[in-house]
């Protein structure tokens, strides 16, 4: 019988250590080199096979021999342009870059759940793809394994989860349905006249214009939208002219919609573009809205799958399984879910302290290295459970 409970107690110390090692040396997105390179090290002395798909993504294979379900896990690998603050002994050695959003421990999660299955591949079926995935801070890698999959013949579930600070150690998050947000990438330009700075009434100034415009849409949940569908409008980039005596010719907006219905999101974008356009018109200038949507779409997880994760959850000394609220926030794990069935967990490594309960991507970031034992050990009785199917 196999003793994951065990195992993952034995695996633990190689688990935070090998954190800490990846931890030093964080890499940024599609730059993943070093931690490749790190990643198939271990899979070689496991003994797995592995392939690089796209550049920097790794999918490597434990194949049982024995017929059976295929499933695949997933470790997002890349970090963040963060520069490190957090008081801890393995703290990055690269200036202006940090695992500030803890894929450090996924990476290394997965490697020790991957360890344990390959000590009890005789007793499994089926085959397990372990994907290691390059760049999901700036939503790459996700849909260039998933296409790799489906060449393989596809997989009948496809599981990630994720490691956060904001929730105490012990509990995880197992979601039915909708549980993070889509994301859509959007620009909004007014182009006016320039000129001197001295002569207003010359020039056509397209930087009014666009301050009205930011206000206007990030009050449309208020007031245009239904309040009770999640809808987040973020301008976060605003930028014009190159002197403080120059009125520019342009005036550049840029943000993020965070949503769950195409529908919603389609209503956002009209909106926006009916706003930036008279708004525009009415002092004389033009408004131009671009977009890019699909790139990041919803996390929905299936309900069967979360029922199962649920029961796995049960066997985890310290761990507690709960429901929480949709987030706002995205992931490109999307991909996954949505091309085979599964799920995203999120859980907690949040501790007592000032800089305990840190949220991912601030410069603090820190976690209580006691919850990796209980993901190692939720990936690989995952794992366990969808096989024996």
């Amino acid at each position: 019988m196999i003793n994951i409970k065990e195992d993952a107690k034995k695996y633990k110390e190689y688990v935070i250590s090998l954190r800490h090692e990846l931890h030093r040396h964080p890499e940024l997105s599609d730059q993943e080199v070093w931690t490749c390179q790190r990643i198939e090290k271990e899979l070689d002395a496991m003994g797995l096979p592995y392939e690089r798909v796209a550049g920097t993504n790794i999918v490597a294979l434990l194949d049982t021999g024995r017929p059976g379900k295929k499933i695949a896990l997933r470790a997002d690998i890349d970090a963040l342009p963060v520069q490190e603050e957090a008081d801890v002994e393995f703290k990055s050695e690269i200036d202006g870059c940090m695992h500030a959003c803890g894929h450090d421990t996924h990476v290394a999660m997965l490697l020790g759940a991957a360890r344990i299955l390959c000590d009890h591949k005789d007793e499994l079926n089926g085959q397990v793809y372990l994907c290691f995935q390059k760049g999901e801070e700036v939503g790459i890698g996700a849909r260039d394994i998933v296409e790799y999959l489906k060449a393989k013949g596809g997989v009948d579930y496809a599981f990630g989860q994720h490691i956060t600070a904001i929730l105490p150690t012990g509990l995880i998050s197992l979601t039915a349905g909708p549980s993070m947000a889509g994301a859509c990438n959007w620009e909004v330009e007014v182009r006016g006249k320039g000129g001197h700075g001295s002569m207003p009434a010359a020039s056509i100034d397209p930087i009014k214009p666009l301050a009205e415009i930011l206000l206007r849409v990030t009050s449309l949940l208020v007031n245009r939208l239904d309040t009770l569908e999640p809808v987040v409008v973020s301008p976060c980039y605003f930028h014009a002219g190159t002197a403080d005596n120059i009125i520019p010719e342009t005036a550049v907006m840029r943000g993020t919609i965070r949503y769950f219905k195409e529908e919603a999101l389609d209503k956002t974008l009209e909106l926006i573009q009916d706003i930036s356009e008279k708004i525009a018109a009415s002092y004389g200038a033009t408004a131009t809205l671009t977009y890019k949507r699909g790139n990041t779409i919803p996390v929905v997880n299936h309900a069967d799958c979360i029922a199962k994760a649920r029961e796995v959850v049960e066997n985890i000394d310290g761990m507690t399984a709960i429901q929480a609220p949709k987030m706002m926030g995205s992931d490109n794990f999307a991909d996954f879910v949505h091309a085979f069935p599964g799920f995203y967990a999120f859980f907690g490594a949040g501790f007592d302290g000032p800089d305990g309960m840190m949220p991912n991507h601030h410069p603090k970031f820190t976690l209580n290295e006691e919850a990796l034992r209980m993901g190692t050990e939720f990936l690989a009785g995952v794992a366990v459970k969808f096989l024996g199917e």
